[in-house]
């Protein structure tokens, strides 16, 4: 996920890229990741440790990082 604590002149990067450009507050990636249902987070996790093996930080911390990245 590509998050960047800076701003860029958006009007350049549409004419240099062809890209356009969203910002968001922190504040707003926090709520939307409280909105994000418990159980979809904790079956993610459960099928990256069935998929992956193991998962070095805790589960509290997965689901945490999982819920901000939906």
């Amino acid at each position: 996920m590509g998050m960047y604590t800076s701003m860029v002149d958006a009007r350049q990067w549409s004419t240099q890229f062809g890209i356009g450009v969203d910002g968001w507050e922190q504040v707003e990636l926090i709520r939307r990741a409280e909105l994000v249902p418990e159980n979809d987070a904790r079956s993610f996790l459960q099928w990256m440790k069935e998929t992956f093996e193991r998962t070095d930080p805790s589960d509290a911390v997965m689901l945490h990082q999982l819920r901000l990245s939906s």
